[in-house]
């Protein structure tokens, strides 16, 4: 998750260290030079990852600082007892991490509070505490939280302290794509924010599944004087029905300030469907992917052998692109040097060809800022825009001649 523009610096690229075990078939430690622990104190820009699967049984809450990157990909990592408190600090991600079983007074698995900012949590599994999965409160703003799987739990998602709060006021968070399974409430609960829901599943709920209270606005229709929900495109299933305190819409979108459509362009939604809940049952959650593998290891020679031969063939025989393309490049990619992309326009013996770089942005452009990556996918959109309209007006030309 990169930093918005506005801030005052942004930080250097985060230097990688690696969290291991004293002993292979050991639990992690909680504490001490090389735990995840000392890690997350540490003030400078880290990006964290694990060398091996394990458990890391936490005896106390484990506070993460700014600029921290806690990266589970490739690996199966568990954090029990206690959760992670992110108190004061801002641009944190966690991604694919499991974090289950706490117990203790306030013991939440996330806990975002106070006055936190720029939180990405991304795939985690979040099971079973004392107090709630994820709370984001006491000023804490700018929290996106994506493809994450809650469950055996009462109390999922708290947003928005209490009532007596009002500096809850500037809350703005992202719920999206994840799957809420046998949560009894709380999906979320809203005081004062302003939320965002979308492409998500609850299933199995006990009391209810999303509630907005106290001015706050969530967009996914609870229509009461203290806070409205505006529920679009949502799928009701096996009896689940859409509460309204009143029918009196109209009066109420005078009171709505929060836009969607001023926020999210409407492709970064899918259509609720059968086939989007079979996949947040399957993509939810920790995945076991290799992505922390393919970054630190080594490729086999005869791997990097193959790789520069096709790239070879591919290069002499650029002249044979015939078709219709648009090429789009990052002007800072240091993975895939552009180059290559100029080289394919001039050399592709295609009529209708386009290359577009951005500079400063890298290899992939739909992780760059929200504002960068709409700017690409609105290049892309009216490339294929002008060649649909052109292929419309030579058909009514063709269907006006034939008639006459």
């Amino acid at each position: 998750m990169a930093p918005p523009q506005s801030d005052e610096q942004l930080v250097d690229d985060p230097a990688m260290v690696d969290i291991t075990p004293p002993h292979p078939d050991e639990h992690f430690g909680d504490d001490g030079p090389g735990s995840l622990r000392d890690g997350c104190r540490r003030q400078e820009p880290l990006w964290i990852v694990f060398d091996v699967s394990g458990t890391i049984r936490l005896a106390s809450g484990l506070r993460v600082s700014s600029h921290k990157t806690v990266d589970g990909r490739g690996r199966r990592v568990t954090l029990s007892g206690k959760g992670l408190l992110l108190r004061e600090c801002e641009h944190v991600i966690l991604c694919n991490l499991e974090v289950e079983g706490g117990r203790g007074h306030d013991a939440d698995a996330v806990q975002i509070k106070p006055g936190s900012r720029h939180v990405w949590v991304d795939r985690c599994s979040l099971r079973d505490f004392a107090d709630g999965l994820l709370d984001v409160t006491c000023g804490s703003t700018d929290v996106t939280v994506s493809r994450c799987r809650f469950s055996a739990h009462d109390k999922a998602v708290l947003i928005g302290a209490s009532s007596g709060h009002v500096g809850d006021r500037r809350i703005r968070v992202t719920i999206h794509h994840c799957l809420f399974d046998g949560t009894r409430q709380r999906q979320p609960r809203v005081r004062f924010g302003r939320v965002h829901l979308y492409n998500n599943y609850t299933r199995g709920w006990g009391i209810y599944a999303v509630c907005a209270s106290v001015e706050s606005q969530a967009a996914d229709r609870d229509c009461s004087s203290s806070g409205r929900i505006r529920s679009e495109g949502d799928l009701f299933l096996n009896g689940a029905q859409e509460y309204t305190e009143n029918d009196l819409e109209t009066a109420e979108d005078d009171q709505w300030d929060f836009e969607v459509r001023d926020c999210y362009k409407p492709w970064s939604v899918q259509p609720a469907s059968m086939a989007l809940k079979e996949l947040l049952e399957s993509c939810t959650s920790w995945q076991p992917d290799q992505c922390t593998d393919d970054v630190k290891g080594k490729l086999p020679l005869k791997t990097c052998h193959e790789l520069l031969m096709v790239s070879l063939d591919i290069e002499k025989n650029l002249h044979e692109v015939s078709l219709p393309f648009l090429v789009l490049h990052g002007g800072d990619d240091i993975v895939t040097d552009p180059l290559v992309s100029k080289l394919l326009f001039e050399e592709a013996s295609s009529g209708d060809k386009d290359l577009k770089l951005y500079p400063g942005m890298w290899h992939a452009l739909m992780a760059e800022l929200p504002q960068d990556a709409e700017r690409v996918y609105s290049d892309i959109i009216s490339w294929l825009d002008q060649r649909a309209n052109c292929a419309a007006n030579v058909s009514v030309v063709n269907t006006g001649t034939a008639s006459a």
